[in-house]
């Protein structure tokens, strides 16, 4: 009987979700559940990230020739402008988000190499939003058209327990200026700062919301709209900050989800053995040596 609820349940969620105002009730429902105040406890309940791995871990960044591509179809370089990296990362997401719709409830699935480049941007780029794609789409389209114009970018996936289906996908951003790391969200066209305006990497929003430091949405936009704006902070990114994983790198064989790394919070055990784990060093850090070669 439980079984067949969550089936209806679905179903009727699946057809409200063809529309945004339909999308909207979804995300509204799903920000009032119990599992979503449940996943948030678990997060503040481990406030700190690991800090000890035993291997080592290099994300391999390469300049692919379907870059040179992408931005013969779209105005990369123009949008992204002038200024410093992260002046250029949020010019470029704003023009990004400005041209695409998000839906959680996306029909497409952008999980293989073959259903990204080139065909994601021409399946979301300039539609309605029966075109809308996932966070995952909007995090990896935006991550290959920053590493078209030489911002070194990776797609982030969050999740509340592996496996649980409760997840988002942001994006970190390199900034060769200041050797650090700053998250972007184009799902709603935004970043979040500390009280002085300081653009924060995921860590230090995760770290900062657990020990109740201020923390700043800077501009925002949800399908040109600020529905939601007051909830995504305490109902959307925060519940699934749990677990945070990286593929190894960005060529299109290394695009495999049995081959991502993993970053759990200290003296957190993985519920899968096979997990390969990095620490919150290696994360930050290791990746910025291979960012000097790219």
């Amino acid at each position: 009987m439980k079984k067949l609820y969550w089936m209806i349940v679905g179903t009727l969620r699946s057809i409200r979700s063809k529309t945004k105002k339909g999308y909207y009730k979804i995300m509204l429902m799903e920000a009032a559940s119990p599992n979503t105040r449940k996943h948030l406890e678990k997060v503040m309940a481990h406030p700190s990230m690991n800090r000890e791995s035993d291997g080592e871990f290099h994300y391999e960044f390469t300049h692919l020739p379907v870059y040179d591509e992408l931005n013969r179809l779209y105005p990369l370089r123009e949008k992204a402008g002038e200024g410093d990296t992260f002046a250029r990362a949020v010019n470029l997401m704003g023009w990004f988000c400005a041209n695409t719709q998000y839906s959680g409830y996306s029909a497409y699935d952008p999980s293989k190499p073959e259903k990204q480049f080139l065909t994601l941007m021409e399946y979301a780029f300039r539609n309605t939003f029966s075109h809308a794609v996932n966070c995952a789409a909007l995090a990896i389209a935006l991550s290959d058209c920053l590493m078209a114009v030489g911002i070194c970018a990776i797609p982030v996936w969050q999740a509340a327990a592996h496996g649980s289906g409760f997840w988002h996908v942001t994006v970190h951003v390199f900034l060769p200026e200041e050797e650090r790391w700053v998250m972007l969200d184009p799902s709603f066209d935004l970043y979040l700062t500390d009280e002085t305006g300081r653009a924060l990497d995921l860590m230090e929003v995760r770290e900062r919301y657990t020990r109740n430091q201020p923390l700043e949405i800077a501009r925002y936009n949800l399908n040109g709209d600020q529905f939601f704006r007051d909830k995504y902070l305490p109902t959307f990114l925060m519940p699934c900050a749990f677990e945070f994983s990286i593929w190894r790198g960005n060529a299109p064989e290394m695009r495999n989800a049995e081959r991502m790394v993993y970053l759990l919070p200290e003296g957190v055990d993985p519920e899968d053995a096979g997990m390969a784990l990095i620490s919150q060093g290696q994360f930050l850090a290791a990746t910025r040596q291979e960012e000097e070669n790219f």
